[in-house]
């Protein structure tokens, strides 16, 4: 089986849906973290449990996100040099197809799009330098919007912090007379 960039967008998009779990369970945190802040003694220690519990959880997804976007890379990095070039190189196709999952082989259809590259040229070198390019096109626009997401992400988590603090503060004088 060879390397196509339907299967290398089938990888990455599962890496993808590890990452927006991820993001869930990192707002999970966020909630219960300030939600913890209201209580005292054995709610607060067994809130503080399921907070250190859902830590080990991101830390393990955030391993096999990293897992899957590094193989997601290794096999664009192929695909781009056997449809640039016309070659391949099996002993590489070989170890990628051994650690592709079968869900990931199953979705590659959802991904699969005619002239993925929009080089016409014939295999070679003056093909991979067209599809070298237009790759770095697309890989700049979705960092851009990527910094865009995040930076609009980091915005709203921190006017949510700063909400929840607030309301501590104004509560807290209430907590300790009443």
């Amino acid at each position: 089986m060879s390397i196509s960039p339907s299967l290398t967008s089938s990888i990455l998009d599962s890496s993808k849906k590890l990452q927006k779990i991820f993001t869930l369970l990192q707002w999970l945190i966020l909630l219960i973290a300030c939600i913890s802040t209201f209580f005292t003694g054995n709610v607060s220690y067994a809130l503080a449990v399921l907070i250190l519990l859902l830590e080990l959880g991101i830390l393990l997804l955030k391993h096999f996100a990293a897992k899957k976007k590094k193989l997601g890379q290794q096999c664009s990095r192929v695909s781009i040099l056997s449809n640039g070039l016309g070659v391949s190189d099996a002993v590489a196709v070989s170890y990628l197809n051994s650690e592709i999952s079968e869900a990931e082989l199953n979705s590659e259809a959802k991904f699969q799009v005619d002239n993925y590259y929009s080089s016409t040229e014939a295999a070679g070198p003056q093909r991979l330098k067209e599809i070298l390019v237009e790759s770095c096109y697309w890989t700049t626009n979705l960092y851009k919007k990527s910094y865009e997401s995040i930076r609009s992400s980091l915005i709203i988590y921190s006017l949510v912090y700063i909400a929840i603090s607030r309301i501590q503060i104004i509560s807290a004088p209430l907590m300790v007379n009443g």
